[in-house]
């Protein structure tokens, strides 16, 4: 029921860690109940810059590009939230919104802009999965439309992909709608943009 920092005692021969949350005075947890556990983490830099797999270099090396030109995009996912940005702008939603039971379906990006996401920039799906760019005029403003699901495994974005926009937030999912959103299905996601220079 205290604070504690982690130590290498805390470890000991273990790499990996798991908590149970619990009311103390006992009955149900509810929704509000989700931050009574907070872990802060020191920052890493190199940790913070999704690192580009030998799976990724394989698939731009694949598509005739030099996977040294490009970076893959932080996409800080939201679990069990997507966006409608004709009715809900940017804000997502989310379990802190609605009671939708397609929620658990669905990841949702951050809001990218333009800038960090330029012309040239790859989007990539795997079979079986789809997502929906929802994009952006303005952060404080709905949308004036939404497209469909996009299954197409490759897109390079260019000016015609991006109009009048200037950001864009991306709804994944299985390509069914079946599967229950999860860690793993966030890898089927990716983003490559240009290093600059």
């Amino acid at each position: 029921t205290e604070s504690f920092i982690m130590s290498e005692d805390i470890y000991s021969k273990y790499n990996f860690v798991a908590f149970n949350i619990s009311v103390v005075a006992g009955g149900n947890i509810r929704y509000g109940d989700r931050d009574a556990l907070r872990i802060f983490v020191p920052i890493n830099v190199e940790k913070e810059t999704p690192v580009m797999t030998d799976a990724d270099r394989e698939y731009l090396a694949s598509k005739g590009l030099d996977p040294d030109a490009y970076d893959k995009l932080k996409l800080d996912y939201i679990f069990f939230a997507y966006y409608n940005s004709t009715s809900m702008g940017t804000t997502p939603v989310s379990i802190e919104n609605s009671t939708s039971s397609n929620l658990a379906n669905y990841l949702a990006t951050r809001v990218i802009s333009k800038a960090e996401m330029p012309v040239g920039s790859i989007i990539r799906v795997d079979d079986g999965y789809q997502y929906r760019p929802e994009r952006f005029t303005e952060l404080d403003k709905n949308s004036d439309k939404r497209v469909d699901n996009v299954t197409t495994e490759h897109i390079v974005i260019d000016d015609e992909w991006w109009g009048n926009y200037g950001y864009a937030a991306f709804n994944v999912s299985d390509a069914q709608v079946k599967k229950i959103a999860s860690a793993e299905m966030g890898t089927h996601f990716v983003i490559y943009v240009p290093k600059a220079n």
